[in-house]
């Protein structure tokens, strides 16, 4: 309990105190999910306002996810206690005297990165004015704005192509094939001709066929690419440490497995964690009062998905999912097939899988076994209906088809970023 929570009644009783923090929420990650935990932090009640689609696009541009979807993604939020919609972007002292007189707030809570408008004004002025802004570190290494250009440099890559992007010639089990064509480590990998570093690999002159046209000359970071300035193209910060794992599980997700059905078991590869991933959560945890939710590393979620997925890695997906309040554990890095003994030893009562599913953009071996094999020889086996479609190819095939406008989109951050990374300086985080 820090300082800001000791607020008394005049009859000497603690009165709890209200954090407020507001955002658009589009395409929520684990970073989203982490700001809200430290603001929550600093109080007993977390308010959370949402910008509508009209207020996101006259302020940064055509959000991804619409008010319905951005909604249900912040409700998920175990870290949330009450939601204001239709928010204003900018916080004015008169909407700041309607959050304290209407809604008890006692402070606002932004992360240490700049907020700016159109006209390149600060949108919290009036807070920090009347003292009342707080300031929570922002997570490094994820943004929407760097999960829209993980998205748009793979140009079409996505949903056009197989999946060879792992490591050897063919694909996904040829960890180090012959001529490393296609791959990271082939016998002429690292300084090869198509390897890593060779001409046309992760730094070589085309940047075609090497992992994701890193750094050739028609690659992300080449000549011909978005912008080799562009501080969203450089390797990922986002360091995972058990420290944040821990602070993402909270106590009530390592509660004993005593649900009064028993634990019900969800596996996938819930990437781009989002409203229809939610929606299938919340119907297993009304079958059950435990949910374990197993997910699937990168290669397993490659293998079966194809093109460049996951958009989001193991680590960033493992967060996403424990930030929701629907779910109790997580397997990290489940197995594909579920066998018996997975099934004792976790106790899992009902295994279950989502109606709608993310269409695979390989074609499905009729050879590879049924990962569901077991549960469903035991009569453990149900599938249920989230209501949702939303999928992550949903999600992609909006960007695609709206890439000019995302592409404005960034380059407004980009400057923003450059001048907050020169000037960054150490905050602790809560």
């Amino acid at each position: 309990m820090t300082m800001e929570n000791v607020h008394q009644h005049e009859n000497g009783r603690r009165k709890p105190v209200r954090v407020y923090m507001d955002g658009c929420f589009d395409m929520m990650h684990f970073g989203h999910a982490n700001a809200l935990r430290q603001a929550k932090s600093l109080g007993d009640v977390l308010v959370v306002g949402i910008c509508p689609d009209d207020e996101i696009r006259r302020n940064k541009g055509p959000p991804v996810m619409n008010n319905d979807e951005r909604l249900a993604a912040v409700e998920s939020v175990k870290w949330v206690d009450e939601i204001i919609t239709n928010v204003p972007y900018d916080v004015t002292a008169d909407f700041l005297k309607t959050l304290i007189e209407d809604h008890g707030v006692d402070f606002i809570v932004h992360g240490d990165d700049p907020c700016l408008g159109p006209d390149g004004r600060d949108v919290y002025a009036a807070v920090k004015e009347q003292k009342k802004f707080r300031t929570v570190k922002r997570t490094e290494g994820v943004s929407s704005t760097d999960i829209l250009d993980r998205i748009m440099r793979c140009d079409g890559d996505l949903v056009t192509k197989p999946a060879k992007m792992m490591n050897g010639e063919n694909g996904m089990n040829e960890m180090n094939g012959t001529n490393g064509t296609n791959g990271l480590k082939g016998s002429n990998g690292t300084n090869g001709t198509n390897g890593t570093n060779g001409t046309n690999g992760t730094n070589g002159t085309n940047g075609t066929t090497g992992a994701k046209k890193m750094n050739g000359t028609n690659g992300i970071n080449g000549t011909n690419g978005m912008n080799h300035n562009s501080p969203f193209h450089r390797p990922s910060t986002f360091l995972p440490t058990t420290r944040r794992l821990l602070e993402f599980v909270g106590n009530s997700n390592v509660a004993k497995a005593n649900g009064i059905n028993g634990v019900v078991y969800v596996d996938g590869a819930f990437d781009m964690f989002h409203a229809g991933h939610i929606a299938a959560l919340r119907e297993a945890q009304r079958l059950g009062g435990f949910v374990l939710v197993g997910i699937h590393d990168d290669i397993t979620v490659n293998s079966y998905k194809g093109g460049n997925f996951p958009i989001m890695n193991l680590h960033e997906r493992v967060l996403s999912v424990l930030s929701s309040k629907y779910v109790n554990e997580v397997i990290i890095g489940a197995p594909l097939v579920i066998s018996e003994d997975m099934i004792k030893t976790m106790n899992i009562s009902m295994v279950v899988h989502g109606v709608h599913q993310d269409k695979r953009l390989k074609p499905v071996d009729p050879t590879e076994p049924d990962p569901y094999k077991v549960p469903k020889q035991l009569g453990i086996f149900q599938e249920i209906d989230s209501k949702s479609e939303l999928s992550v190819h949903d999600i992609v095939r909006r960007i695609t088809q709206k890439r000019d406008q995302y592409e404005k989109r960034n380059e407004k951050k980009v400057a923003q970023e450059q001048v907050y990374l020169q000037n960054k300086e150490y905050v602790e985080e809560l």
